[in-house]
């Protein structure tokens, strides 16, 4: 009973508040590690998370930098910026993607499920959707408030004259990257340095610049001048469209130089393109062809070989050589002629009437190692360096990759082939009295660190000056008297070289496709201005001297008048017609010949009947008669061929501005001795005076001598001068 009297034993508290106690201990435990985890995100990880934080609400964008402007030698802006409107979208921060997808589709003629697409992409925080708007169309979206698209001001490249120097200019990208031209040339420099800005989204969305980060500024491109001068650069296009045009080429050429320092006053080509859209632009279009095509250059080498051999001594003016009445076989089996037969002919007459036969023999005088020395250092086969992108380096073979005739082809412009941009410097070095001078077409830059101007750079002497003045003696008399005659223009010196040349097509000399060109420069005595003119495949007649001729004559008489230096007479002379036309083209001895090839005939318009006789006398002519009741002061206004050598006159009374005696230019008789006679003849003319001819050819001794004194107040009417002549 003892135990039922027995105190009871008192409870655990433990064992009966247990689980108290065990769930108590675990809401400690999980208290302390939330506040571990709380210390860790506000105290040890405070730094990092505050800058992820910000940088979702804050976005890089760039600065675009502004293209450097382009401009002519006279400060005129050829190309600039527009400004236009630029958008890009951040997907984070769209609200509404299907609506904003909807409105950007009908604004910028795109499916919505392209921006739909773009919008996916939440990886980048901002994606461009358009580039160069126009204002007025931008202004369409002014309406839409979403935070996710973002606005910007941009600008786009703007050519400010369309198609004028399209192919020296070029264009660039939407993005700003050069394509062709100054622009892909000169696009490190133009481009510049893009900056960028860090901006800050605030509570609604909107961007504004975070002023605890720097803002790099763009760095704008240079300004380049070029040595272009735009109105130049339009005469040149405008008579070049206009040539092809009327001879129905497919393509053309025009290159203005200033041969004493290699500066290109003017590029053109046919066809062109607007750089302010050439998305529809063809590969034929936008072919620089003055640099990047190489075309066999036909007669208008002749003058670099001539150039050779007056330099080496192997020939001068005076001398003759046997053309072999038209046809001549240096080996068996090859064949090479003239278009025209001749017998014997000077130096000085061979280069007038472009025959191949002498300059193929002129080359047997020359050792092979020299002549191709000449034509190397005249720049063929080689870049000529000119600061455009795309320049080729024709062909020329050494010698050891030649036969037995290749010289005497490449004497008159085969075997051999050359840019237009070559041809017209190795011109230019003759002109420059054999200082070959770089082609360059930037002027200066203008950028953040000055301005740096492109100095005019001699390549190498190439001939002697005295060489090249016998040589531009030479072709001003194919202008005056010889294939060149429809370059001429009343009053001014010019010398240059015509060429035709047959086209190689599916590996065959095609008769269809030609290249006629004319080389020249004027004044003759201190050359300020060359042109070269090169129509290629012309239909409509393929004659240099009847295509390229006549554009070249176009292209200066605007210079002169643009500079205020064409003479009156020129104003109101007409324009001359070709007195020798290219009867034969030949083609590695294999000739075509015209229909109806015409001897050639020296210009004798403008003169009296007597000195037209003299001279055609020299050339083998008969003047069969003239037209009734002529008198001696009459003047010839037309040459008739009657069959054969016969020929007639037709004369006309001199006008009143003919009738009125010149004013000397100077009281002392000027120097004629060593000019062609017909050249001596034109001159004294134009200084004032009457001729009386004794012999043709070249004038030897002429009275009143050189320098001599005129007494003008004792004098009738015009002083006489007396030219005496003879065949060298």
């Amino acid at each position: 009973m003892q135990w039922f009297f027995a105190a009871p034993v008192p409870p655990n508290p433990l064992r009966k508040n247990g689980r108290l106690y065990t769930a108590l201990a675990i809401f400690l435990f999980a208290f302390l590690l939330v506040g571990a985890k709380l210390f860790k995100l506000q105290v040890l990880d405070h730094a990092a998370f505050s800058a992820e934080a910000a940088e979702q609400y804050k976005m890089e964008v760039p600065i675009s930098a502004k293209r450097g402007l382009i401009l002519d030698r006279h400060g005129i802006i050829l190309a600039d910026n527009e400004l236009v409107a630029k958008f890009a979208v951040d997907p984070k921060a769209i609200k509404n993607k299907p609506k904003l997808a909807a409105i950007l589709s009908e604004t910028f003629d795109k499916p919505a499920s392209y921006y739909e697409h773009i919008f996916a992409d939440t990886t980048r925080r901002y994606i461009v959707i358009a580039r160069e708007v126009p204002l007025e169309r931008a202004s369409e979206l002014d309406s839409v408030k979403d935070p996710g698209l973002i606005r910007e001001m941009d600008s786009r490249r703007n050519y400010a004259f369309g198609d004028r120097a399209a192919h020296v200019l070029g264009f660039a990208s939407n993005d700003g990257r050069g394509l062709a031209g100054i622009e892909l040339f000169a696009n490190r420099a133009l481009a510049g340095r893009d900056g960028y800005q860090v901006m800050q989204r605030d509570g609604r969305g909107y961007l504004r610049p975070d002023l605890d980060y720097p803002r790099v500024p763009a760095q704008n491109g240079e300004n380049i001048t070029l040595t272009i001068d735009q109105s130049i650069q339009q005469i040149a296009e405008a008579a070049l469209k206009a040539g092809v045009e009327k001879a129905d080429a497919e393509a053309g050429i025009a290159i203005v130089m200033r041969p004493s320092t290699g500066e290109i006053l003017a590029l053109a080509n046919v066809p062109d393109f607007d750089p302010n859209d050439f998305s529809d632009a063809s590969f034929t279009m936008l072919r620089n062809r003055a640099i990047t095509e190489a075309y066999e250059p036909g007669s208008v080498i002749k003058v670099l070989i001539a150039s050779a051999a007056v330099e080496e001594g192997v020939i001068k003016p005076t001398d003759k050589i046997y053309a072999e009445h038209g046809t001549w076989i240096p080996t068996p089996g090859v064949r090479i002629r003239d278009d025209h037969s001749y017998d014997s002919l000077t130096f000085r007459q061979a280069l007038e009437v472009s025959s191949n036969i002498s300059f193929a023999k002129i080359s047997d005088r020359l050792d092979k190692r020299r002549f191709y020395k000449y034509l190397r250092d005249f720049g063929l086969g080689n870049y000529t360096g000119i600061d455009l992108p795309g320049e080729v380096r024709g062909l020329l073979h050494t010698p050891a990759q030649w036969d037995a005739n290749s010289k005497r082809y490449m004497a008159f412009g085969y075997e051999l082939t050359a840019t237009p941009i070559q041809m017209a410097t190795a011109y230019a070095t003759v002109a420059n009295m054999g200082r070959m001078m770089k082609p360059y077409i930037i002027m200066k830059r203008d950028g953040p660190e000055g301005t740096v101007v492109t100095e005019p750079q001699e390549i190498r002497r190439v001939v002697s000056a005295q060489t090249c003045r016998t040589v531009i003696n030479l072709m001003e008399s194919v202008v005056d008297s010889g294939t060149g005659t429809a370059a001429r223009i009343q009053g001014v010196d010019i010398a240059g070289k015509t060429g035709t040349a047959q086209q190689l097509v599916d590996g065959h000399w095609s008769k269809e496709h030609y290249t006629a060109s004319f080389t020249g420069f004027f004044p003759a005595d201190n050359p300020q201005y060359l042109i070269s003119v090169i129509l290629r495949s012309p239909h409509n007649g393929y004659f240099a001297a009847t295509v390229s001729c006549p554009i070249f004559r176009e292209i200066a008489m605007n210079i002169l008048e643009l500079k205020h230096e064409l003479p009156p007479e020129a104003r109101t002379a007409p324009a001359p017609t070709p007195l020798i036309a290219d009867g034969v083209v030949d083609i590695d001895g294999v000739p075509i010949e015209n229909d109806e090839p015409d001897r050639p005939i020296w210009e004798v318009r403008g003169l009296t009947e007597e000195q037209g006789r003299t001279l055609l006398a020299s050339q083998g002519f008969i003047v069969k008669g003239t037209n009734n009741n002529n008198s001696a002061d009459d003047i010839i206004a037309d040459v008739q061929k009657c069959g054969g050598d016969t020929v007639r006159f037709v004369l006309a009374k001199p006008n009143a501005e003919q009738q009125t005696p010149a004013t000397l230019a100077s009281e002392a008789a000027p120097d004629f001795v060593g000019m062609p006679m017909v050249r001596a003849i034109k001159l004294a003319s134009a200084e004032g005076f009457r001729v009386k001819l004794t012999g043709s050819g070249t004038v030897t001794q002429q009275f009143p001598e050189a320098g001599a004194r005129l007494n003008l107040s004792e004098t009738v009417g015009s002083p006489t001068l007396s030219l005496f002549g003879e065949e060298q």
